[in-house]
């Protein structure tokens, strides 16, 4: 029913998507299959629609691809199914950081969380906190936070740090 709500994928979307995608493999000698894309495109509209978000930029996957390809955790036989999988994670753990979080530190700390536990499934089930360990910069701002003189926690457990002006 949710998805009579969605806009269709056009197919030229799907193309541009696969083109993206398939851009950021190259290197890694990986490439995905249209019809691969056209479910990835699918997917990533879904979990837009149901997150109630928009993506202006390029899209999360096309990141994930790159990140990916650095790595020697991908390879033809299941790109597909990691890149769905971890594009899913990205759009729920998306959420849970400070907004000035950048998405590519959010995907830095997905892949390196994804290498380390060899399992998309696992990374699903992984916290958010434990995701962003993953992330250098975020670990850094974290340090510096709770060295901070003066500390708040909001609602959601974000916490702010403020430096007082002695």
């Amino acid at each position: 029913m949710a998805n009579d709500l969605l806009f269709p994928i056009p197919l030229s979307g799907a193309q541009s998507l696969q083109a993206a995608i398939n851009q950021q493999l190259a290197p890694a000698k990986i490439a995905i299959a249209h019809q691969e894309a056209c479910q990835l495109a699918k997917q990533r509209e879904q979990c837009l629609f149901e997150a109630e978000r928009v993506e202006f930029s390029t899209p999360a996957v096309a990141l994930i691809a790159r990140e990916l390809a650095e790595s020697d955790a991908l390879t033809n036989t299941n790109a597909a199914p990691t890149l769905a999988a971890l594009q899913d994670c990205f759009y729920q753990t998306r959420d849970e950081p400070p907004v000035d979080v950048p998405d590519s530190e959010i995907i830095e700390a997905l892949i390196g969380c994804f290498i380390e536990q060899g399992d998309t499934d696992d990374v699903a089930e992984t916290s958010v906190e434990e995701i962003m360990a993953h992330s250098r910069s975020y670990r850094q701002a974290q340090k510096e936070a709770e060295q901070s003189n003066y500390r708040i926690t909001d609602d959601e457990g974000r916490a702010y740090a403020f430096e007082s002006k002695e």
